[in-house]
């Protein structure tokens, strides 16, 4: 499976879509198009972004992973020290780290 079509999986997976995904990314409306005529794949920057937005490792989406692999309990053991903690737990801590990020990145810091 090359990049394109994991991604396509990874969208069907999460019930969105290209444009929605792209929307969301802030990725031009033609980057599949781009990335498919061009046989290439976007910069590390994006290539992380999408990663980040499908909870997959980078690996999985260059093909260097055969599965997806969540790295919650990466993230769970890195934040409180153990993997033994319910997701809704993570999923507030998740939540309020977008909080904070989408503050700083909208010129919010001040009021952090």
């Amino acid at each position: 499976m090359d990049f394109i079509e994991r991604i396509e999986s990874l969208i069907a997976l999460k019930s969105t879509t290209k444009k929605k995904m792209l929307e969301d990314l802030s990725l031009n409306k033609n980057s599949f198009a781009t990335w498919r005529e061009r046989g290439t794949i976007p910069s590390a920057d994006v290539i992380l972004k999408i990663a980040n937005y499908f909870d997959v490792s980078t690996d999985y989406l260059l093909g260097n992973a055969s599965k997806i692999e969540s790295s919650t309990d990466d993230i769970k053991f890195a934040l409180f020290g153990t993997t033994q903690i319910d997701d809704e737990v993570l999923d507030e801590v998740k939540r309020f780290a977008k909080y904070i990020k989408d503050k700083k990145e909208n010129g919010d810091k001040d009021s952090l």
